[in-house]
């Protein structure tokens, strides 16, 4: 039964999650991220109606918990929206 709660069998004492369930649900978030991922694209395509970009915008940052790539693409896109929003802000003061 120990076994089964990955205290036995070179797992770092304390870790009551076993390696399966661990690596279920890292499947199941990476390929819920890459769904969200291409049906974000295909609702951002013209003529399609929906919130594709917030889709997209979902979908990396689920990835973003395993993937480096998805970390880069959330901060190009917070820098992109803050340099938007500045924007914004400047030429409406004005």
């Amino acid at each position: 039964m120990d076994e089964c709660r990955g205290e036995m069998g070179g797992t770092p004492q304390g870790r009551r999650t076993p390696i399966v369930i661990e690596h279920g649900k890292k499947i199941v978030r990476i390929a819920s991220g890459c769904a969200l991922l291409l049906v974000g694209g295909a609702l951002s395509l013209p003529g399609v109606p929906g919130p594709g970009i917030a889709v997209v915008i979902l979908g990396l940052s689920v990835l973003s918990t395993d993937f480096e790539f998805a970390r880069r693409w959330m901060a190009r896109l917070k820098n992109g929206a803050r340099r938007v929003l500045h924007r914004d802000r400047r030429n409406i003061a004005l």
